[in-house]
């Protein structure tokens, strides 16, 4: 909707998440109505009216994790994998997929690295399931800012300028990516 967004749009709303665990969510969109479902619960449903009705959609711009209000807040936190499929994907298999999402298990071996928050006045925690590795970061030219030996499980890295970064972490035989930005 280009002609008055701010009074016109159409959306669910949910609590905020903070508690730095993994969730399931997923947004099911039809001619009439947006739903939103965290952990295979429905939060909520509302109904797509005038410019903002799925004919209306474009096709040049999809942004995911961002807004085009520039008052408004960006994604913070990562994410393991996102679909988006042809058609209406119904409760019972949300809850489903859900389910499934929330009862895997990692194979045997398997490294897990996290780190949180990705947007931080300056420190950043980085955990692994391993105790032995590398955190380096760099910025975006590719000039390494910190190196930092794995010594524990859990590690804080501090990153003194702000602006965008690359987080490398490796931990025993596994290896992550992570973007981070220093917001003050």
């Amino acid at each position: 909707n280009t002609t008055d967004p701010w009074a016109t749009e159409n959306g669910v709303n949910g609590a905020e998440i903070n508690d730095t665990k993994t969730h399931h969510w997923i947004t099911v969109i039809n001619e009439t109505d947006i739903k939103l479902y965290i952990d295979g619960v429905l939060i909520g449903t509302a109904p797509l009216t005038g410019n903002n009705s799925l004919a209306n959609v474009g096709k040049t711009v999809a942004l995911i994790g961002k807004d085009v209000y520039p008052g408004d807040p960006l994604w913070q936190g990562s994410m393991e994998e996102l679909n988006i499929y042809e058609g209406e994907m119904d409760a019972a298999t949300i809850a489903q997929r859900a389910n499934d999402f929330t009862t895997a298990i990692s194979t045997i071996g398997e490294a897990s690295i996290k780190v949180y928050p990705t947007y931080s006045a300056g420190d950043f925690t980085v955990e692994t399931s391993g105790t032995r590795g590398m955190i380096t970061v760099y910025d975006l030219v590719g000039k390494l800012v910190v190196k930092k030996q794995i010594e524990s499980s859990r590690e804080t890295v501090n990153v003194q300028n702000r602006g965008m970064y690359i987080m490398k972490v490796q931990s025993d035989d596994s290896q992550k990516t992570f973007k981070v930005f220093k917001t003050e």
